[in-house]
């Protein structure tokens, strides 16, 4: 709704919690409104996307997908299995399961990726 705002030149009323992408979406900036981004498909998939790393978590496969999407933005190299995305994976999946608790998401996903978990 930011966005719409924005192409209308209208102000963004203090009740709108979204940002102005805009900039972003122009080539005006590289720089995300967002620290992170939280994504959900039913209990099918949740992700974070963050610092141009996105960790994909399938719990009913179960599976962890990562990817840098700046160097990989058609998501074919999935660095999971490497060192790298090993310690990508134990970096944001408390990040993720943090996000998961602040949107009110009750799938658990400590219990399937337990290694992973800060339990």
């Amino acid at each position: 709704m930011a966005t719409s705002l924005a192409l209308a030149g209208i102000e963004k009323p203090k009740h709108v919690e979204f940002n102005d992408i805009l900039p972003l979406a122009l080539g005006k900036t590289k720089k995300s409104p967002y620290k992170e981004i939280y994504g959900a498909y039913l209990n099918v998939q949740r992700s974070i996307t963050k610092n141009n790393i996105k960790l994909l978590a399938y719990p009913n496969v179960p599976l962890l997908r990562v990817y840098d999407i700046a160097k990989d933005p058609e998501e074919k190299k999935d660095l999971a299995p490497t060192e790298k995305g090993k310690v990508l994976i134990k970096k944001l999946f408390p990040q993720l399961v943090k996000l998961q608790k602040k949107m009110g998401d009750s799938l658990d996903l400590s219990k399937v990726f337990r290694e992973f978990s800060l339990h």
